[in-house]
Formats: C-alpha cells, sequence, structure tokens
C-alpha cells in the first residue's frame, strides 16, 4: 500500500515555511560566528583565555602553537613516491527472531593500494564470523553485540594489513570510515566494570606506533558541533542557537581547497596517555558541486607537519579518484557488503547443516506474512 502522499506534503511545506522565515536570521549569526576565520590570531587569545571559563565543555581544545582558525595549505606534490592506503569497512546481519535460526553475521574487508614510482597494486583481505544465539544471548543487546564485534574485526583486519604492509619498506596510511572510537561500541559489551577501549583497537594503535603509521578516521559531511562550540566560546556575543552548527555549514564558505584547519586536541584519551586530535579539510569539489569538507581525527604521534602534508596529499588524490569521497574507502565499502541473496542463501545452508535441531522452524508470523493476506477473506 503507497504511503499518504497528502500528510507527507503537508509536513513538507511546513517545513519549507519555517525554513524560509529562518534563513535571513541565520545567515546573519552564521556570518557573525564565522569571525574567528577572518582573524584567527586574535581570536585565538580570546579562545584560550576563554578555555577555563566557558560554563559549557568544550569537546575540542588548542593543540601546540596552531590556532583552531588558522588555515594552512597543501598540495599534492607532498605525497610520496611510495606509500601504502590501506582502508577498512564492513556490513552486518543483525538477527531476526523470526528466522528458524537466530544467529548475527558479521563481514570486514580491507583494501590496501600499494603505490610505487612507476605502478600501483591492490590487494584484498575479508574476514566473515557468524555468531550463534548462545553467544548473543549473553549480552544485553544483541545489536550492539554485533555492532562491537564488526567493529572488532575491523580492527583487527587493519592492524593485520598494515603488518603486512610495513614489508614494502614506505609510508602506511590506514583508513577508517567513520568515528575511530564510536561512542557506541566504546563501551565493551562483554566488560562489566565500566567503559574500557576495545582490546583490537590497542592493538592497532600499538601497531600504528611502533611502525610509524599514519592512522586517521575520515569523517565525511560532519555533523559535530565541536567547531562552532569554539567559534561562540571564543566571542561570548555569539547566539547560542549556533552553538549547535554543524561543522560542515560552519566551514564550507570559509575553508579554502586544499586548506586544513588547525590541529585540534581533544578529550578522548589513547594508548600512552596521548590524547586524539582533530582537524578539518577541505578537498575541493565533489561530484554535486560543492565543497568537500571532512573531518579527520588522528593519535598525537601522527600530528607532524611532514605526516599532515603527506595524509592531507594522499586523501586529495583519493577524493578527487572516488568522486568526493576517498576511492579506497568506497572500494572497501562496496566488497564488504553483504547482499540479500548471500543471506538467503546462508539461512538455506543453516537449516540444512542444523536439520536435527528441533527448534529449527520460522515463527508463524513470519510463515503467515510470506503467505500475504490477499484472498485468505
Amino acid at each position: 500500500m503507497p504511503i499518504d502522499y497528502d500528510s507527507v506534503l503537508q509536513s513538507l511545506e511546513q517545513q519549507a515555511s519555517r525554513l524560509s522565515n529562518q534563513r535571513e536570521d541565520y545567515a546573519a549569526h552564521l556570518t557573525h560566528l564565522r569571525r574567528p576565520f577572518d582573524d584567527a590570531h586574535r581570536f585565538q587569545d580570546r579562545f584560550r583565555a576563554a578555555q577555563g571559563t566557558s560554563h559549557q565543555r568544550l569537546d575540542l581544545t588548542a593543540f601546540g602553537n596552531e590556532s583552531p582558525f588558522e588555515q594552512s595549505k597543501f598540495s599534492l606534490n607532498e605525497e610520496p613516491e611510495r606509500y601504502v592506503l590501506i582502508a577498512v569497512d564492513g556490513s552486518q546481519v543483525y538477527p531476526d527472531r523470526h528466522k528458524p535460526v537466530f544467529y548475527g553475521l558479521v563481514q570486514a574487508v580491507s583494501i590496501s593500494l600499494h603505490y610505487s614510482e612507476r605502478s600501483v597494486h591492490i590487494s584484498t583481505k575479508r574476514r566473515t564470523q557468524l555468531i550463534f544465539e548462545e553467544e548473543l544471548r549473553q549480552q544485553s543487546s544483541a545489536m550492539r553485540a554485533i555492532n562491537y564485534q564488526r567493529y572488532c574485526l575491523e580492527m583487527k583486519l587493519l592492524k593485520y594489513a598494515c603488518e603486512e604492509a610495513t614489508r614494502d619498506k614506505g609510508q602506511v596510511v590506514l583508513l577508517v570510515d567513520g568515528m575511530l572510537l564510536p561512542a557506541a561500541e566504546l563501551l565493551d559489551p562483554t566488560n562489566t566494570g565500566g567503559k574500557q577501549m576495545p582490546p583490537p583497537l590497542v592493538d592497532l594503535l600499538k601497531t600504528s606506533q611502533r611502525t610509524h603509521a599514519i592512522l586517521c578516521n575520515y569523517v565525511d559531511r560532519p555533523k559535530s558541533t565541536s567547531l562552532a562550540a569554539l567559534c561562540a566560546a571564543s566571542q561570548p556575543s555569539a547566539h547560542n542557537a549556533l552553538r549547535y552548527v554543524p561543522d560542515h555549514v560552519l566551514l564550507r564558505d570559509v575553508l579554502k581547497p586544499a586548506h586544513r584547519t588547525g590541529i585540534m586536541r581533544s578529550h578522548v584519551s589513547l594508548h600512552d596517555g596521548e590524547h586524539l586530535c582533530v582537524c578539518y579539510a577541505n578537498f575541493g569539489k565533489g561530484t554535486g558541486n560543492s565543497a568537500v569538507i571532512a573531518r579527520l581525527e588522528f593519535p598525537e604521534w601522527c600530528s607532524s607537519a611532514e605526516q599532515m602534508a603527506q595524509l592531507c596529499a594522499i586523501l586529495q588524490r583519493h577524493v578527487r579518484l572516488g568522486g568526493g569521497y576517498p576511492f579506497a574507502m568506497s572500494a572497501a565499502h562496496e566488497e564488504s557488503v553483504i547482499h540479500n541473496e548471500e543471506v538467503r542463501a546462508l539461512d538455506e545452508l543453516m537449516q540444512e547443516k542444523l536439520a536435527g535441531d528441533e527448534r529449527l522452524a520460522a515463527s508463524p508470523k513470519r510463515q503467515a506474512k510470506a503467505l500475504g493476506y490477499r484472498g485468505r477473506l
């Protein structure tokens, strides 16, 4: 049955009217909020003074001598002649209580692009893991347990690919899609004592530091509001509502193409007491002719000027190759997707291999849905 388009259209018209009324005031306030980018050094002093007095806890603080509002240019000329770029992504199948077998499935794929002076070659690695009812029932949430297992599988695969890539004797760059420390997965579901960093992430951090690999997570079109909070703290007269402007909106008209912001330090503590650092970069125009604004997060030991120049140059090339999103990350995503026909084949295989289990029967609800209701009255 089609959706009720009359109700949807009415809601859309109301929303359009609200946005039209807000647009002019919003634009004026946004211009005021962006003032720190016009005079980075003056507002840097104000920001440092505000850090200790702001009544709101700021997600990001100043790092080293760089101003958060200062722009640094990067160039493809900084791209190393020899390097390996590794991206990882994953997918999952959540448990369905109406299926004959209650299970979850996670899959992770890494894509390694090996660049030398004259050539490039690609290698892939795939890991798939089945999680059965006995393990899922031990957790407070089956969905959360699946998310955690997928995250751990991705980190393990990235660590393995990093160790293998160091044999090429070039710079290794590791790319993670989304947040390096996603809030939902930060709590280990098997840990009852409180927050605990997932062990595979700890191993990956140690490997990155030992091998001098640049570890970075790439957040496309960042909707966090961390930078707006910094701008507001630097000028108390800023409109309070603008503390919640998404970072990509704040930066799209002020951060120049092929430039990054200053590096900032987050409150997230990593291996050996070092912190997660953050910057934002403009990688030019995407397929929709809009600015490609990304949030980059990386450990402190990956924040030197040389490392940042190499990282941004490599990402700029791959964003161009990918039409606005890093090519390697798109490839890892495509390779990791679990398709519906694969799930159906797996369901059939399970019923064949576990045929002796008396619990193997679809729920009455699922059987009724399969029959449909039309023509049964």
